[in-house]
């Protein structure tokens, strides 16, 4: 019923010789005398066993007659199979795969539509998932997940943050199939790493990698719900959270059902911050407790993600959907590969049962494609979900059999080794510091799980409970806070400030409208990471190329304005740009719109490479010429300086006076 593939068990088997029928059963009804004392239904277990014992045939037959087993007994016959399912297999040939593979199709189709071809490292990348899902060894699980790594620090830090999430988590799967190699002694026997391991060995370490991954995942998810205690996102006429909800009401409810003035509108809107809040707070509180509440984080986890992953552009976030579902797979372990060897075996499928399951698949499948269609590109991320999500809903419909059964997996997971309870801690820690620390220092914004949440990191903080970027200005990241008043670079207006509001359907303009919010929202990170050209640009580039101010200022830090001028100045632009040095590093929305300082007008002619630069304190001068000190003037920073960090700009609405940070993303 559990039986690998013939190269799956090459891999895996252990060097005990096979034991026949009779011997397997008879040891089977002795550990169930003597377990007893401790489950009352061993003595029915034993009963069973010893009539198929008697049948021949220990799973479908009962006294030589071929029967189906009732409800206690096909518990019973789970439990005594589930410990032969190769955990680690079933999570690379599922959830782990499907990953890969729509990440893949999503870079590979992006690649041909600008007539090119996917990069080298990641079709390898591919080639090894491939080959994964077919010979799931550990060591070919090792390198290809060590592959992924390396090209995730290749491109740090244009990057998301689930990247960075995967980043983690995968290494706490690399030091566990490091353990895997390892004697009890603690000493790595060379002999060991290509060695075939059992199931036992296999499921041991994914069990200790399980173990751990949930615990980060806890970490990403509360403090993704930690730092959106900020007054800006909390204000539902600033914040990101009411964008969402009515992107999706615009999107799937006929406006009949939900006019935009209706009352209940409204309180969704005003809502959408404190719901928000209490879905992130619920899921890692979930998820770290006892299976029965695990199992309840798994069943938030998979409506939250739909929902993120079904909302129009441009918030359609369905990679890290897909990302983070991947990992959920991880909180009840051993449930969720029962499930991915349910949905793998053609049993699930060929009865009428499994003719009904196959259809709602296939029409939840069709209705994610048409999702994930979309005028420029088609959204591989938003199918490939469904098939994840369809591995934790089964898990969820073995809810029933969970309880005991991971109770007993936790019990086994824990390690004797002290080297191990050290990884472990290191891992936890280095989590700890990665959700928590990045946005507290400031030496992480980006990459961070501040995703939506209006933060400030520079230039002061709006968070109620801690201060953020604290080592901006130091000696680590020198320089101040600029605003950046107008440019006619052409690399720099088509990635900041990135106003995103003309995506916004009128309708859910509308909606936001009705609650008093901007109904404005700006996502310059999605150009960076994807790309100058991955959202059209706004209405008020083709003026600002002419010299016009911009219509939207922005503050960034200098070390960020020393980036784009390095990129201006890389793709042979002649431009010009004004910007102005706030005083201090640290203020209110207000001194981020009109606080003083010296005003500086740089221009650079890449023809005959010269430049000019002028400052001045008021638009009545004097004009002075610049110190040799000023930001256009330096030379660009240590290159590990730009490699550590990407921080993001926050917008300025100029004029209307508003007292929040308005909703910037991701």
């Amino acid at each position: 019923h559990h039986k690998e593939n013939a190269a799956d068990t090459v891999a895996c088997s252990s060097p005990t010789p096979p034991q026949p029928l009779q011997q397997r059963a008879a040891m089977g009804i002795a550990e169930s005398e003597r377990a007893s004392e401790r489950e009352p239904l061993e003595g029915i277990e034993a009963w069973l066993t010893r009539q198929r014992l008697q049948s021949g045939d220990p799973k479908t037959q009962l006294n030589g007659e071929p029967r189906a087993l009732g409800g206690v007994e096909t518990w019973l016959a789970r439990e005594q199979s589930v410990e032969k399912i190769d955990q680690l297999s079933m999570y690379i040939r599922t959830v782990w795969f499907v990953c890969e593979a729509a990440q893949f199709a999503m870079l590979a189709a992006g690649s041909i539509a600008a007539g090119g071809a996917p990069p080298l490292l990641s079709s390898v990348r591919m080639v090894g998932a491939l080959l994964a899902a077919r010979w799931p060894t550990l060591f070919v699980v090792f390198v290809v997940h060590a592959l992924s790594n390396a090209q995730r620090l290749q491109r740090w830090p244009v990057q998301w943050d689930c990247e960075v999430w995967s980043l983690l988590v995968d290494n706490t799967l690399l030091l566990a199939c490091l353990r895997a190699w390892t004697c009890e002694t603690g000493r790595c026997v060379c002999s060991n790493f290509f060695r075939g391991l059992s199931i036992d060995e296999r499921n041991a370490a994914f069990g200790r990698f399980a173990l751990i991954a949930r615990t980060q995942l806890a970490f990403f998810y509360g403090a993704a719900g930690f730092w959106k205690l900020n007054t800006s996102f909390l204000n539902h006429r600033t914040s990101c959270a009411p964008i969402f909800f009515y992107q999706l009401i615009a999107a799937y409810v006929p406006p009949a059902w939900l006019e935009a003035s209706s009352p209940i509108a409204t309180a969704i809107g005003h809502a959408a911050p404190a719901n928000t809040l209490l879905v992130e707070f619920m899921i890692p509180l979930m998820l770290i407790c006892g299976p029965k509440t695990r199992r309840i984080g798994v069943a938030m986890g998979i409506l939250f993600h739909m929902m993120i992953a079904v909302t129009p552009p441009p918030n359609n976030a369905s990679g890290f959907s897909l990302t983070a579902a991947k990992y959920l797979f991880l909180v009840l372990a051993s449930t969720s590969s029962q499930a991915a060897y349910d949905l793998l075996s053609p049993s699930y499928w060929s009865s009428t049962l499994g003719a009904v399951r196959l259809s709602v698949l296939f029409g939840v499948l069709a209705a994610a494609a048409k999702v994930g269609s979309h005028e420029f590109y088609f959204d591989f991320f938003c199918p490939s979900y469904v098939l994840t999500a369809a591995v934790l809903v089964r898990t969820v419909v073995l809810a029933g059999d969970a309880d005991k059964r991971e109770a007993v997996e936790d019990a086994r997971k824990p390690s004797n080794s002290l080297g191990w309870k050290f990884i472990s801690l290191i891992m936890i820690m280095i989590t700890f510091v990665y959700a928590f620390g990045g946005p507290l220092t400031g030496l992480m914004d980006q990459q961070s799980v501040n995703m939506y949440s209006n933060l400030r990191i520079h230039g002061g903080s709006n968070h109620l409970l801690v201060p953020t970027g604290l080592a901006l200005g130091s000696d680590l990241v020198p320089g101040g806070i600029v605003r950046v008043i107008a440019s006619t670079s052409p690399t720099i207006l088509k990635l900041y400030p990135a106003e995103v509001t003309d995506l916004l359907t009128p309708r859910t303009r509308e909606y936001l409208r009705n609650i008093g919010h901007s109904s404005r929202q700006f996502n310059a990170m999605k150009r960076r990471i994807l790309g100058p050209n991955a959202i059209p640009p706004d209405h008020t580039l083709k003026a600002a190329l002419r010299g016009a101010p911009l219509a939207v200022p922005f503050t960034l830090p200098a070390i960020e304005l020393l980036r784009l001028l390095r990129e201006a100045r890389a793709n042979g632009e002649s431009f010009r740009i004004v910007y102005t040095h706030l005083t201090g590093m640290r203020g209110d929305e207000a001194w981020r719109q009109n606080g003083g300082g010296p005003t500086i007008r740089y221009s650079e002619d890449a023809t005959d490479n010269t430049s000019a630069c002028t400052s001045y304190e008021t638009s009545d001068g004097p004009y002075l010429p610049c110190t040799p000190g000023e930001l256009a003037l330096l030379p660009p920073p240590p290159w590990w300086r730009h490699k550590l960090l990407l921080l993001q700009p926050y917008p300025i609405l100029a004029g209307e006076g508003w007292g929040e940070l308005h909703c910037f993303g991701p």
